[in-house]
C-alpha cells in the first residue's frame, strides 16, 4: 500500500480504485459547487470500470439550527455542537467537545467549517460528474429506505417501523428522503442519517 498526501482534485494515481470512500462528511469542506463537481469528476476518473464511491451526509430539521447533542461513551461524554448555520449559503460551523467523569474537559477539541450540501445537490453533481447511477440509503426514527437514480428515473423503497414496505418509481422526480451513494457502473453509495439521528 502506498500512502499519498496530495490535493484530492489534482492527484494522479495510476492504479484505479475499486472503492473510494469520503466519510465523516469530508467533502463538505468544498463550499462552491464548481469545486465539488471537480472533486466528483476526479473521483470518477480514479475508479475502475465497476468501482463505487461511498460517502455520507447528515440532514434533517436539526441540521439547520444551532444545537448541542451529548452522548455518554463510558469513560467520557461526547458533545456535538452546531454553533452556526447560514440559511442562504448553508455554511455551518460545528465543534466536538469531551468532558470526563473527573470533572476535566476538552472544549471544542475539533472544529469543522463546512457547507452542508443537500442530497439533491450531491446526487445531481455525481450524475453530472459521470456516474451512471446514485443510490441514497437513509434512516430516521421511524423508517429506513433507499432511493436510486438511473437514466432519469427514480426508484425508492421505504421500510417502516411496523415492518411494512412501500415501493415507488417516478420519472424525472426527486426522492423526498435520502442519503447519497454514487455508482460508476453499478452503484456509488452515500450513507447518512436524517431528522434526529446524526453521524458525528
Amino acid at each position: 500500500m502506498t500512502m499519498v498526501h496530495a490535493d484530492v482534485i489534482k492527484a494522479h494515481i495510476e492504479e484505479k480504485a475499486d472503492i473510494t470512500a469520503a466519510l465523516n462528511y469530508s467533502f463538505c469542506v468544498f463550499k462552491q459547487r464548481a469545486v465539488l463537481l471537480a472533486y466528483f469528476k476526479a473521483v470518477h476518473a480514479g475508479l475502475s470500470e465497476d468501482g463505487i464511491f461511498i460517502c455520507d451526509i447528515y440532514g434533517g430539521s436539526r441540521s439547520i439550527v444551532p444545537h448541542t447533542h451529548a452522548r455518554d461513551c463510558g469513560g467520557f461524554i461526547y458533545t456535538w455542537e452546531q454553533e452556526y448555520f447560514h440559511p442562504l449559503t448553508h455554511e455551518t460551523r460545528c465543534h466536538i467537545s469531551f468532558s470526563f467523569h473527573d470533572g476535566s474537559s476538552i472544549k471544542r477539541a475539533f472544529t469543522y467549517e463546512w457547507r452542508l450540501w443537500s442530497i439533491p445537490e450531491i446526487t445531481e453533481c455525481m450524475m453530472e460528474a459521470g456516474f451512471k447511477a446514485t443510490t441514497v440509503w437513509w434512516k430516521n426514527e421511524k423508517a429506513v429506505g433507499s432511493a436510486t437514480h438511473r437514466g432519469g428515473k427514480h426508484r425508492s423503497r421505504r421500510d417502516t417501523e411496523h415492518g411494512g414496505e412501500t415501493d415507488s418509481e417516478d420519472s424525472e422526480g426527486d426522492s423526498s428522503d435520502g442519503t447519497p451513494t454514487s455508482e460508476d457502473d453499478e452503484s456509488d453509495e452515500l450513507d447518512g442519517e436524517s431528522d434526529d439521528e446524526y453521524k458525528e
